[in-house]
């Protein structure tokens, strides 16, 4: 039988979580883990955002071993990695630019963990941080989802084509969430969304 010597709340009461933080014991924090487990982002945009915070996309750089080109698909200029694909590729700067002008932010072209920093930090209302990591999540998503398109089904689409249907999926779920429902000074943003969809 487990003694909690120690509980966590101050009624000296026993709640399941005490039970599971006691079993679990400390945990590592990640400074990401908002930026990924966002309530505004659709399912699989989270977890293309999470293979992507661990670098762990099978991008062709990772794929060297299979005799592959190397070279990006989206832009041909330069060898596909994480970094050049989300970051660095005029095909997703592209796409970002264009998400950015839909939900009205100004898109800063930053390194990896800059982005991180300014999606975590670089807003004061939480309601247009969520909105905007959502969009990065979604272009994240789109990125990945062109490249696949390319390499295994032969498909191509413009930016603004993979941009439109982002904003479709996108779109109905800010639509539909808690902070379309509120009144104040998200509306602007949710009007615009609305727009568009």
């Amino acid at each position: 039988m487990l003694e909690f010597n120690q509980l966590e709340n101050n009624h000296q009461e026993y709640e399941i979580k005490d039970g599971y933080r006691y079993l679990m014991g400390a945990q590592p924090q990640f400074p990401w883990h908002r930026v990924i487990w966002n309530p505004l982002t659709v399912a699989k945009h989270q977890f293309t955002m999470w293979l992507l915070v661990h670098e762990k996309l099978r991008t062709k750089d990772n794929l060297q071993f299979m005799q592959v080109s190397p070279l990006c698909v989206l832009c041909s200029g330069v060898d596909e990695s994480c970094r050049h694909l989300f970051f660095e590729c005029s095909w997703s700067k592209q796409l970002l630019q264009l998400a950015a002008n839909w939900v009205g932010v100004d898109v800063m072209h930053f390194k990896f963990q800059n982005w991180l920093r300014w999606l975590r930090y670089g807003f004061k209302e939480k309601w247009r941080r969520q909105v905007v990591t959502a969009m990065v999540a979604a272009c994240a998503y789109g990125v990945w989802s062109e490249r696949n398109n390319r390499i295994f089904r032969q498909q191509q689409f413009q930016p603004h084509q993979t941009f439109r249907l982002l904003q479709a999926e996108l779109g109905t779920k800010l639509v539909f969430s808690k902070w379309a429902k509120a009144s104040g000074p998200n509306n602007f943003l949710i009007d615009r969304i609305r727009a568009a969809i």
